[in-house]
This record gives structure tokens, sequence and C-alpha cells, in this order.
């Protein structure tokens, strides 16, 4: 169990940076009331992500046993190579022309109603860059763990995913109003520079899966 949450780490981080969730944190704690929003928030994000993640295991889970029911790893490795061609390809693409994360307006009522369905249409608005949480749910798929490891494993991921918009929300709250241009300064930052890096990230990811798959199939060595 160890092990597969080592691995998850990286990966969950890879995942975590987003500046369309970043942008709408920052325009949250930049409000005279901001933690209960943002709380409301960053709990919406992973309970929606946890959800998201647990409908997506149990529908691979299904599948993988149904098609191989006695030996699920050539699979498991297959789609972990699958996995690692499409993040490579969505690197390598957004490296030239960054386009991970469709925008999402921001939220104009302090409602925390309002602002945690919010935080899911973000979560479905971003899915589609969420590539990398495919390979985290198929590394928890393919580890020997319990059930309820594996549920646990899968909570763990979306806290490492939250762990840039927690800084944020810590920031906030140390610093009181003084960190608010520093949060917009940040917010600046990461609206330039993370689209690329996040295409870097992935590239070297799905590198990193394909390795890992071709040391499966062709020498019985995988790369974790």
């Amino acid at each position: 169990m160890i092990e597969l949450l080592l691995v998850l780490v990286p990966i969950a981080l890879v995942d975590s940076i987003g500046p369309v969730r970043v942008g709408l944190l920052v325009t949250l704690l930049g409000r005279d009331r901001p933690f209960a929003p943002a709380g409301t928030f960053i709990f919406g994000i992973f309970s929606g992500y946890f959800l998201l993640g647990f409908l997506i295991a149990l529908g691979l889970d299904r599948f993988i046993d149904w098609l191989f029911p006695q030996n699920p790893a050539p699979i498991d490795f297959g789609l972990s190579a699958l996995i690692g061609l499409v993040l490579l390809t969505l690197g390598l693409r957004n490296l030239v022309s960054p386009n991970l994360e469709r925008p999402v307006d921001e939220p104009e009522s302090d409602s925390l109603v309002s602002i945690f369905i919010l935080s899911w249409v973000v979560t479905l608005a971003t899915s589609p860059g969420a590539v990398p949480y495919l390979a985290g749910i198929d590394q928890i798929l393919r580890a020997d763990v319990s059930d309820l490891e594996a549920v646990l494993a899968l909570a763990f991921y979306c806290a490492v995913y939250l762990l840039p918009l927690l800084v944020l929300l810590l920031l906030r709250s140390v610093l009181g109003e003084a960190g608010i241009n520093l949060l917009r300064r940040i917010n600046e930052i990461v609206d330039r520079f993370m689209p690329r890096v996040m295409a870097a990230l992935f590239a070297i990811l799905g590198v990193l899966l394909l390795i890992d798959a071709v040391g499966y199939f062709f020498f019985d060595r995988p790369l974790w």
C-alpha cells in the first residue's frame, strides 16, 4: 500500500497543476469573507473528482475482470500504454499551443450552494485534461490491495491533487488581506507559465508509462 501511495503522489501532483481551479479560488479568496466560499469550492472539487474517479475505477475494474478474468495484467499494462501515449501526444501538442483546460466563468453569487455546483462544473469542464487521473486509477486497479484500500488510495490521490489549492488557502489565512496581492501575482504566474509546464509534465509522465508497459511486455520487468 505504501508503494502504491508513493507512485500516486507524483501523478497526482502532475494532475493538480490547473490554472482554471487556481484562478477561481484566488477570486474567491479575494472577497470580504473568503473562507467559507473557498472551503466549499475545495470540498466540491474533492467530492466531484473522487466521485468521478470512483465511477471510472468501478467501470474499468468490471471491464477488466470480464475481459481477462484469470490474468488481468496484460490489459492493465495495455491500458497504461494507451494512457501514456495519450499523455505524450497531449503534452507535445500543448507545448506549442496550450489548451488543456477549458475556461470557466467566475462565480457571481456568494451562495455556498452555487459555489459547490460551480466546483462540480469545473471538475467536468477540466476532465478532458485529467488523463493523469486515469493513470493513477490504473495504478490503483493493478495494485494488490483490498477494495477498502483502493478507495482510500483514491481519496489520497484526490487529497494530493488539492495541495496547490490548500496552499493558497493557507497563505490567505496566514497573511490575511495583505496576501491578496500575492495570490493574484501567483495566479498571473500560473496562468502564464503553467499551461506549458503542464504540457511538459504530461509528456514526461506519458514516456514513463510507456517505458513501464514496454518493460512488462518485452522484458517482464515493469518500471514500478
